[in-house]
């Protein structure tokens, strides 16, 4: 019975020692592993279970938003035309003769001696080229920015208004506005600057008074005349063989250039634009 009861407590411990190793076996599954070369730390014990792994960096395989295109603008001005083409200036646009913006062509003759003619800043003188009402509030519309329109007056004795210029503007800048309003013609059969002579103002009509050259017969003068659109509109008998001409709508020069050409090509011993002149305002 002695050495039964020893065989029983024998076994009786060989399953406790089971049962223990078993038990420790289960939680050694549950620990995380050390990394490598890191030696486990024995007291350490994870009962939570192993760490959550990171969330990885979404990265964006189409790159960053491209940045909008900046319109490109050329400060040089417009492309150069094709070769072989010309792009027209203003004074292939047509109607009246441009006025150099340099003032180079404002003078005229006196005594056979070339005059300069100085600029007046405070008028500029028009005249419409039809009656129709409509047509001329368009043509007034169009010299708004440039002269006072409201203020408008004629010139005595003509059809050719008179038009007080809004301050601060430049000779170059009169100039300029000259010619485009002489491009229309439709609306304007004269677009001219007004001159200061001594303590007049003076300006200019569709008139200019000449005194043909000895070698010119009445056909080479008709000639002459047909070709710029200038007819005689009287004979001056205060003036040796002076006549008043006048320039038509065909005609594309103003007076004083007709002036100055008939001098200037010999067909006229003198020649100047008639200028209606008031005392400065």
């Amino acid at each position: 019975m002695k050495q039964i009861h020893t065989n029983i407590s024998n076994w009786h411990y060989l399953l406790l020692a089971i049962v223990l190793a078993m038990l420790v076996l289960a939680s050694c599954d549950s620990l995380p592993l050390p990394a490598d070369g890191e030696e486990a730390d024995p007291d350490k014990i994870e009962i939570n279970g192993p760490p959550e792994k990171p969330e990885p960096e979404k990265i964006d395989i189409n790159g960053p938003p491209e940045k909008p295109e900046i319109e490109k603008i050329d400060i040089n001005g417009p492309p150069e035309p094709p070769p072989g083409f010309t792009r027209k200036g203003i004074d292939d646009l047509g109607g009246i003769a441009k006025i150099p913006e340099d003032g180079s062509s404002l003078y005229f003759y006196l005594d056979g001696e070339r005059v300069p003619l100085t600029l007046s800043l405070n008028w500029i003188t028009i005249k419409f080229s039809t009656n129709d009402a409509a047509a001329q509030k368009k043509a007034l519309d169009t010299l708004k920015p440039l002269a006072e329109v409201d203020r408008k007056s004629l010139v005595p004795g003509t059809d050719v208004y008179k038009l007080p210029l809004r301050s601060g503007i430049s000779e170059q800048t009169l100039l300029a506005n000259i010619n485009l309003l002489r491009i229309n013609t439709d609306l304007f059969t004269q677009v001219n600057p007004v001159f200061e002579i001594n303590e007049f103002d003076a300006a200019m009509t569709n008139e200019f008074i000449v005194v043909y050259a000895a070698h010119m017969n009445p056909a080479d003068i008709k000639v002459v005349n047909d070709s710029y659109g200038v007819s005689e509109k009287s004979e001056l008998e205060e003036a040796d063989g002076g006549y008043l001409l006048q320039y038509g709508p065909t005609s594309t020069f103003d007076a004083l250039m007709l002036a100055n050409l008939y001098f200037e090509s010999g067909y006229a011993e003198s020649a100047m634009p008639l200028f209606y002149s008031e005392a400065k305002q």
